[in-house]
């Protein structure tokens, strides 16, 4: 039995407003419709006049007039719809092929409010059109037959006359040479021909005549120049790969999956041409057209047909003044005659019968026009895969036929082409080049490609991909290890923990600066044990794996912009104002009054900060829950191990080898009611019976990882609803220390800037009770002052801090630091923050939904901690969350099956606003 092949990724669609999948939508479909209205009225308006000349067939002609008529006001319709976001109507029973399968895939669309014009995924949504608009003519008597693209595509053909004739010129002098072309010169003939076929006219042809050593020297200066310039829009070229695969073969067999008809059809079988009569190595070329009109200018057996016909008719390209004399007509008659003698023989074969009408029932053929990506063409055309394989070599021509190849989904850049292919599609030779009509979504397409029975060639799987566990722990914090642990401690050992870092820890992050250990981000353990209480969890693994911690007092000394200013009342004021602020807010809590923001809690209690001191002071007092279960203290790692060491010591104890993963971005997360699947960054995938999703809250908002399906509305409100806020120390290391810190109560400065939260908290490591002697002082930055400074350069922050220090020091001349750094965590893609903070209209089924699972996916995280949220600050959250939440999955898996964490699927006002809003 075939296993259809489940790409990790979405699919493009319109919903991005920034992607070419909407503007294709919003402007590229609309205006496709307005043309096909306008070719469908002046058809009918031809077979008017047609019907008024005397002894017309008027019955006929008037009533195939009628249908047209019917065909305009349907597709006019269409557009309104399309316009306005409506659902997509199911194809009507034509007896033409996939309607069953379009409309099966509405439905499913349907059933997960994708099926309109600007959610429905973008390929197969571009698919259904096509579709749909043959059914049009399709359901008629007299329209049977009619491609409203025909004109347009025969039109546009006629234009390019004076190409084709230079190129029929170039194939005729070249034939001159024909019997001593050898194995030098056919290589460069060859990626000549190959670049002509890629890129049309904009090879120089004038390079294929009179072939000899100085050509040969020639073509490898200025035809290298050529492709060296058009190197930048090659994503990845395999021409000598493929060169020596055909030079191999003996009266071997090449197909060509078509796509544009006209001239690029042409160039096809100019190439096509070049193989069979200039190299022994192939005798048939078989031709791939599609069997309705599709994406405006794609082959179809009548266009086949046409383009041969047209090709031999002196009068179909006008000649202009701008023509060459020396361009012959007769040299393309030479040619094409050559083409159709092909055809009779059976060299050039189309892979269908030449008179198979529009919507003809030719398969296997119709795969071509169905909506599945071609990774199931062993599911859904067997027959197809078969001939395929048959052939040495083929070649995919076009967008679309690379969109069908890798699925049209997102894919990152990164991806191998073996893997974004799918596991059913054997590829080998690949040769990739910048399409001009794909943009933004879609930078490339596959040019070609060999289709062969699968070898020992193909790009191997890293060794994690297909592996299956019982749970799957996405990320390696300190929520994700504790987890593991509980696991481990439940009998539960069939776990994996993918970490995208080298190391675990997660927002725990060291660095090395100047000769000593910093912290990046959490670097404290706040609150340690009252004298009658449970220890802060954080603290007892410290302990235990001899971290060495140091208490920091938050006093300090106090400076502004005009220099050490004394006002510490105004801090103990603070304080005292932070501790009413608190109970208040306490009481309301009790109450279950209305969540108020900080700023309006304190405006409640008379605390209205007027000064720079006052306001700095205020930024620096505000805190939550942590000291009421644990006690007021503060232990600062200086341990040179890192912060991290506790935890990776912790997990030392019970891990085994097998049981994580690092250096494992996940991308893509899976999820049903029977288990999940992850996909990695390097295209590998792992599944699982069950997952916890540790991942930041400022991740899951930034869509670093794609949910599929898409998370429930009600979980993604709750994500979007809390707010992820971003903490960042600055560090600098002077020549030697000249400020604050010479006692033991000086570790901290607050520096009052008429501007609020402008570098107002400094710290000093180079104190005895830290890292003496390290020269090292750091400022901390939050919120939005965090992200200001992450969109500005190095020297510029570096510019700002030290003019703050020179304000505060205005005696002193500040001298440059021999080393400055900050980490940027809204920005890293891992992270996109430091921690989550609770907003006023955040409520508490929000964080139920927040923390609540969807099927066999559960989310754990500081985030998902009702009391301890902020996991810079209050790491025990994530120990907390990770120890709950295992437990939880531990007893589901024990019992086979459980419902999870409550939901509300709809988060309301306790109190209706009361407004009249119909119009």
């Amino acid at each position: 039995m075939v296993t259809p092949f489940d790409s990790p990724y979405l699919p493009y669609d319109p919903t991005d407003k920034s992607g070419f999948s909407y503007q294709t939508v919003i402007k590229r479909w609309p205006i496709i419709l307005t043309g096909v209205v306008d070719q469908v009225h002046r058809d009918c308006h031809v077979l008017s006049l047609e019907s008024q000349k005397e002894g017309a067939g008027e019955s006929i002609l008037d009533a195939k007039i009628i249908e047209g008529k019917t065909i305009i006001e349907t597709i006019s319709k269409l557009k309104y719809q399309m316009g306005r976001d409506h659902a997509l109507e199911s194809i009507p029973d034509d007896g033409e092929a996939h309607v069953e399968v379009y409309n099966k895939e509405l439905d499913r669309l349907a059933s997960l409010g994708q099926n309109t014009w600007f959610t429905a995924p973008w390929l197969f949504a571009e698919c259904y059109l096509y579709r749909l608009l043959r059914s049009y003519c399709a359901t008629t008597t007299h329209w049977k037959d009619y491609d409203p693209f025909f004109s347009q595509k025969m039109h546009t053909f006629s234009q390019s006359g004076s190409s084709i004739r230079k190129i029929a010129t170039s194939m005729h002098e070249l034939d001159s040479e024909k019997n001593v072309l050898d194995k030098e010169k056919l290589p460069i003939l060859f990626r000549e021909m190959l670049q002509m076929c890629l890129w049309g006219n904009a090879t120089d042809l004038s390079l294929l005549t009179h072939v000899s050593a100085d050509d040969i020297e020639h073509l490898q200066s200025v035809g290298k120049d050529a492709q060296i310039a058009r190197q930048a829009f090659i994503l990845k070229d395999n021409q000598d790969q493929l060169w020596k695969h055909l030079s191999s073969l003996e009266a071997g067999r090449v197909d060509f999956v078509l796509d544009n008809s006209g001239f690029e059809l042409f160039t096809d079988f100019v190439f096509a041409d070049f193989l069979v009569t200039y190299t022994p190595f192939v005798s048939k070329v078989y031709f791939h057209p599609k069997l309705i009109p599709w994406f405006v200018s794609d082959v179809t057996p009548p266009d086949f047909d046409a383009t041969i016909t047209s090709l031999l008719d002196p009068g179909f390209f006008p000649f202009s003044g701008d023509d060459n004399s020396a361009l012959s007509p007769e040299h393309l008659t030479e040619l094409v005659t050559r083409w159709k003698g092909y055809i009779e023989l059976g060299v050039f074969n189309l892979s269908v019968p030449k008179d198979t009408p529009l919507g003809g029932n030719a398969q296997p053929a119709e795969f071509w026009t169905s909506p599945w990506p071609y990774w199931n063409m062993e599911m859904h055309a067997p027959e197809l895969l078969a001939t395929l394989k048959k052939s040495n070599l083929v070649i995919f021509k076009g967008d679309l036929n690379y969109r069908k190849l890798v699925g049209d989904v997102q894919w990152p850049a990164w991806t191998p082409f073996e893997t974004a292919v799918g596991e059913g599609f054997p590829i080998d030779l690949i040769i990739e080049a910048v399409d001009h009509e794909v943009s933004l979504s879609l930078t490339a397409f596959q040019a070609h490609a060999t289709v062969r029975e699968p070898s020992n060639k193909r790009l191997p799987t890293t060794s994690k991909s297909g592996r299956h566990v019982e749970v799957l722990i996405l990320g390696g914090g300190v929520t994700g290890v504790i987890a593991a642990r509980t696991f481990h401690e439940k009998g539960i050992n069939d776990f994996l923990i993918l970490e995208a870092r080298n190391e675990i820890g997660g927002r725990l992050r060291s660095k090395t600066f100047a000769g000593k250990t910093i912290e990046l981000g959490a670097n404290w353990i706040q609150g340690a044990q009252p004298a009658d209480g449970p220890a802060n969890p954080i603290l007892t693994l410290a302990r235990k794996h001899k971290l060495k911690t140091q208490f920091n007092d938050i006093y300090g000394t106090t400076y502004d912009h005009t220099g050490a200013v004394d006002y510490l009342d105004v801090f103990d004021k603070s304080v005292d104002e932070f501790v009413n602020h608190t109970i208040y807010s306490g009481e309301r809590l009790t109450q279950n009054l209305v969540d108020l923001s900080s700023r309006s809690a304190y405006d409640l209690i008379g605390a209205k900060p007027q000064s720079a001191h006052a306001r700095a002071a205020e930024y620096f007092n505000n805190n939550n829950f942590t000291y009421r279960d644990f006690s007021d203290e503060n232990f600062m790692s200086i341990d040179q191990r890192g912060f991290k060491a506790f935890i990776q010591e912790e997990a030392k104890e019970f891990l085994k080898p097998g049981q994580l993963l690092l250096n494992s971005t996940v991308k893509t997360v899976s999820w049903s009611s029977s288990g999940i699947k992850a996909g990695l960054k390097d295209g590998s995938f792992i599944s699982a019976d069950y997952a916890l999703c540790t991942f930041s809250l400022g991740v899951l908002q930034n869509d670093d990882v794609q949910f599929v399906p898409r998370l429930p509305a009600y979980k993604a409100e709750a994500i979007e609803s809390m707010k992820m806020a971003t903490y960042t120390k600055i560090f600098l290391k002077f020549p030697k220390k000249f400020w604050f810190g010479t006692e033991v109560i000086a570790q901290l400065a607050l520096y009052a800037d008429p501007e609020r939260g402008r570098y107002p908290v400094w710290q000093s490591l180079d104190h005895k009770l830290f890292l003496p002697g390290s020269s090292i002082v750091f400022v901390t930055v939050t919120g939005d002052y965090s992200e200001r400074i992450e969109a500005l350069s190095d020297s510029q922050v570096k510019s700002e801090v030290l003019s703050v220090l020179q304000s505060m020091y205005p005696n002193l001349t500040i001298p440059a630091p021999s080393d400055f750094y900050f980490p940027r965590w809204h920005s890293d893609p891992l992270y996109r923050g430091s921690y989550s903070n609770w907003p006023p209209s955040f409520v508490k089924q929000h964080h139920d939904n927040l923390r609540s699972n969807v099927d066999r996916l559960y989310f754990a995280g500081e985030a998902t901690s009702v009391k301890f949220f902020g996991e810079l600050r209050f790491l025990h959250g994530a120990y907390f969350e990770g120890l709950d939440v295992a437990k939880s999955i531990s007893e589901c898996i024990k019992q086979q099956g459980c419902v999870g964490f409550k939901h509300f699927n709809e988060t309301k006002n306790a109190i209706p606003y009361g407004i009249d809003i119909s119009p």
